[in-house]
C-alpha cells in the first residue's frame, strides 16, 4: 500500500514522500528488512502488504515467548512482515562494531526477531528482539555497551546514511539521540533503557526537527534481554497523541512479553 506522506518541522510543510519499506537495520539485533515510511524520500518504494492472519504469540523458547504478537499490542495493529525467527546478529550491526558484548550470547538460538507490526494505516511500525546471553553478567554488559556513545552515535549514523541514500531525500537529512532514559535495572518490570531518536531536515538553511522518530527501549529479564524498536512519522492530520499512544501500546507489549519469558 503507497501514501502519500507530509515531512513536517516546527515551521510547517518540508517535503512530501511515500510511505516505504526499507531497511532499517538495528545493527545489533536485526539482519532483514522491516518497514520504513522514509521521511523526505520520493523514490518508488517496496510495497509490504498486510497479513489477513492475527500473529498470535509463540509459543516454546524463551525466545520465543519474548516475541511481541498482535494480542499485545491491541486490535489497532496488524502484522506487516513475518517474523525473523532465529537469526544471528547482523555482523556488522552497531552491536558489532561498537563493542564485543554480542560475544556473550549462547552459541544457538541465541537471537528471536519478531514480526513486524503497523497501527492501522498509519506510519507506526512496531517489534522487538530476544536475545539469550550465558549469564546474567553477559546479559548486562550488553545493556551497558547500549548505554555508550559509541553504540548510540553509531545508529544515528546508521539512520542517516540510510536516509541520505533515498533518491529525493530532503536536503540536511539527519537523525539525533534525542533522550536517553536509564533505569539501570531498577525500573518496572525489568525496564533498562529507552533511546529516543529525532529526525531532522533543513528548513531556510536551518536544521530542524521534522516528523520521524525512532524509539529503542530495552528490559532484562535473568540472562534475556528484550529490545522493542518503534518508529513513527506522524503525517498531516494524525491524531496529536499518535506517537504517545503507540509507545504506550508498545510498552504493554513488551511487558507482556518480558512476563512471558520470565514464566518459561
Amino acid at each position: 500500500m503507497l501514501r502519500r506522506l507530509a515531512l513536517w518541522s516546527t515551521s510547517g510543510v518540508l517535503a512530501v514522500g511515500l510511505l516505504s519499506c526499507s531497511s532499517t537495520n538495528s545493527g545489533s539485533t536485526v539482519t532483514t528488512p522491516v518497514p520504513s515510511t522514509a521521511p523526505g524520500s520520493t523514490a518508488a518504494p517496496t510495497t509490504t502488504v498486510a497479513s489477513t492472519t492475527t500473529s498470535t504469540t509463540a509459543v516454546g523458547t524463551p525466545l520465543e515467548k519474548g516475541a511481541i504478537a498482535t494480542a499485545d499490542l491491541g486490535a489497532s495493529w496488524v502484522e506487516s512482515v513475518k517474523a525473523d525467527g532465529y537469526e544471528p546478529p547482523s555482523p556488522t550491526g552497531c552491536g558489532r562494531t561498537s563493542g564485543s558484548a554480542l560475544d556473550g550470547l549462547v552459541a544457538t538460538d541465541g537471537r528471536y526477531g519478531s514480526a513486524v507490526f503497523q497501527r492501522g494505516t498509519a506510519g507506526v511500525f512496531a517489534r522487538d528482539t530476544v536475545l539469550r546471553f550465558r549469564d546474567d553478567a553477559a546479559a548486562k554488559a550488553y545493556l551497558d555497551l547500549l548505554r555508550t556513545d559509541a553504540y548510540q552515535q553509531c545508529r544515528t549514523k546508521l539512520f542517516t546514511d540510510e536516509e541520505v541514500a533515498r533518491p529525493g531525500a530532503a536536503a540536511g537529512s539527519t537523525w539525533r539521540v534525542s533522550k536517553v532514559g536509564d533505569a539501570k535495572g531498577a525500573g518496572e518490570q525489568g525496564f533498562e533503557l529507552q533511546i529516543s531518536y529525532q529526525f531532522q531536515a533543513d528548513v531556510n538553511g536551518a536544521t530542524q526537527d521534522a516528523n520521524g522518530a525512532k524509539e529503542e527501549v530495552a528490559y532484562r529479564t535473568g540472562s534475556v534481554v528484550v529490545v522493542g524498536f518503534l518508529e513513527v512519522v506522524n503525517q498531516a492530520g494524525d491524531p496529536a497523541d499518535l506517537s504517545t499512544t503507540a509507545m504506550t501500546e508498545m510498552t504493554a507489549a513488551l511487558q507482556a512479553a518480558v512476563t512471558r519469558v520470565r514464566a518459561v
